[in-house]
């Protein structure tokens, strides 16, 4: 069964994005447990009207480890850095969970793969070239939170 709560971003960093004129967001968090699996929780970065502005899908391990799955943004506007935003929020989000590092893979699939390896190093992962498969690139990236 899925389980589905909402959260907004510290009052700190919500008051410096109205006042930059970013607006507000919010963060959908569902988590389903399956009986055969770890916990994969998906978050979804919304705006005050509702419309998904970004996503992100990770599982949790046992050992402390979350991996993302899954990371999309919906428009990379610099301006507004939806990407940063929802990055920041879930790093946070982790620690309070007891997480102790955080590791994706990003695939060399668009234009748009340079931007989000550059987020990702902007809060400190590793990045790793991890060679290519049928002329796909593949990063493995890593951080300690």
């Amino acid at each position: 069964m899925a389980k589905s709560t909402m959260a907004m971003e510290p009052f700190g960093d919500r008051v410096k994005a109205m006042l930059s004129g970013k607006g507000v967001v919010f963060f959908q968090i569902v988590q389903e447990n399956l009986s055969s699996s770890e916990p994969i929780e998906t978050i979804k970065m919304l705006d005050e009207n509702g419309s998904q502005l970004a996503k992100l899908t990770s599982v949790m391990h046992i050992d402390k480890t979350a991996e993302i799955q899954a990371f999309s943004v919906e428009g990379w506007d610099p301006a507004r850095g939806y990407a940063q935003r929802l990055l920041k929020w879930y790093f946070a989000y982790l620690r309070k969970k007891g997480m102790n590092s955080v590791r994706c893979e990003i695939y060399k699939t668009d234009d748009k793969t340079h931007e989000k390896l550059e987020c990702f190093k902007e809060f400190g992962f590793r990045a790793t070239d991890m060679g290519g498969l049928g002329g796909t690139v593949q990063y493995a990236l890593e951080m300690k939170l």
